[in-house]
């Protein structure tokens, strides 16, 4: 899986189900030899990729089964990824909350309601729709 994104957790990120995977860095500075269930980023502003870091393969290919995953992720970053996903806007009111890292795993379609409910419940925060989409504090 290849992920690149500006904004919130700007960069590319690469995430190896099987196989292995060679992620060289930006003008071929660095590089990262990853394998099945390892994962790697270029972050935005930075020209080498991370060393590798573990990743649960079945979470990675959690998409194509139309469900969602994020691994060790800034709760800003999957609320990006949902708004993505799911075609919806979600503010988040908490900003400190936004940093804290969270792992989540749907592997089936999940109502976006049913992910943000769960997300509140461990991170001790409240969710509402708006006309727009849902607003997290």
């Amino acid at each position: 899986g290849v992920r690149a994104r500006e904004g919130v957790e700007g960069g590319t990120a690469v995430e190896v189900e099987e196989g292995r995977v060679e992620l060289r860095g930006l003008g071929g500075q660095g590089q990262a030899q990853l394998s099945a269930g390892e994962q790697s980023r270029v972050a935005a502003g930075q020209v080498a990729p991370t060393a590798p870091g573990t990743v649960p393969v079945a979470q990675i290919a959690a998409w194509r089964r139309g469900g969602f995953s994020a691994y060790d992720a800034p709760l800003a970053a999957i609320l990006s990824d949902l708004e993505q996903h799911y075609g919806v806007r979600i503010d988040l009111r908490n900003r400190e909350a936004g940093a804290r890292h969270l792992t989540l795993y749907y592997p089936a379609p999940t109502p976006v309601a049913t992910i943000l409910a769960d997300v509140c419940t461990a991170r001790g925060l409240s969710f509402r729709p708006t006309s727009r989409g849902f607003e997290l504090e």
